[in-house]
């Protein structure tokens, strides 16, 4: 099997390109030189003692990747070592590994923050709640449908509602013990004081689980949960809500259990 390089170099390219015409022994030699990034002792006394092979199948080794024989490939090969420039796929990697890192970092951080949400109280409004209306537009109808995804087998009755003329034509069947959510991905609310005033018209129990630079007018909502802000461009705002979401159905799973 060949494999992928890490660092490629003008010796591990002809190692790749007679590689399938290798025999099986062979292969495990150029497997060993193929993923070896790091200048060392390659005596051919040393590594026959590594690759359990002879010294003599070393010299063959070389000679088949058209080298005179083990002292001139390993020449070429450390030198190709000493003096190589990273690919583009080296630079791939890196990069890779830099946006995981930093991507790990922000979830974890988030994470210490989302642990101090009462999920306690929040799970009892749910099991009090008669029916639950989650409300989200836009790319918050996505987190709206995932709180129902992940809420709903514990046996709460979760409706979506994705957009606001939908939302209109449901106002008379939010009641006094229904609970009414609101996710909000921006930093204002946008319904209007007329709409709010509908919804509550029977006077449902009223939450809004949004982030924490949400500028949300007091006595709106019956609660605000504010989710930490992903201030990285680079990652989505959704991040905190999903993991929000994910801590709190762990949370009455493990309660229920």
């Amino acid at each position: 099997m060949i494999r992928n390089l890490r660092i490629n170099t003008k010796t591990k390219q002809i190692i790749q390109d007679i590689y399938p015409s290798l025999s099986s022994l062979q292969q495990s030699i150029a497997d060993f030189f193929l993923e070896n990034t790091e200048m060392m002792d390659f005596s051919s006394k040393r590594i026959s003692k590594i690759l359990y092979v002879s010294e003599p199948t070393l010299s063959r080794f070389a000679q088949k990747c058209n080298f005179k024989g083990y002292r001139e490939f390993i020449y070429e090969y450390s030198n190709d070592l000493l003096n190589v420039n990273p690919t583009d796929d080296h630079q791939a990697i890196q990069i890779k590994e830099n946006i995981q890192s930093e991507y790990f970092e922000m979830i974890q951080n988030n994470c210490k923050d989302l642990a101090t949400q009462d999920f306690e109280h929040l799970q009892i409004l749910l099991d009090n709640a008669k029916r639950i209306f989650v409300f989200g537009e836009g790319y918050a109808s996505m987190l709206a449908y995932i709180f129902q995804y992940r809420l709903s087998k514990f046996g709460y009755d979760i409706e979506t509602i994705s957009a606001m003329d939908r939302l209109r034509l449901r106002y008379d069947s939010i009641h006094q013990d229904d609970l009414f959510i609101y996710i909000l991905l921006q930093d204002h609310i946008n319904l209007s004081q007329d709409d709010y005033n509908k919804i509550l018209v029977h006077k449902p129990y009223s939450l809004c689980i949004t982030s924490a630079t949400a500028k949300i007018p007091k006595g709106i909502f019956t609660e605000l949960y504010q989710l930490p802000v992903v201030t990285n461009a680079l990652y989505s705002p959704s991040i905190p809500y999903i993991m929000f979401i994910d801590l709190l159905a762990n949370y009455i799973q493990c309660k229920t259990q």
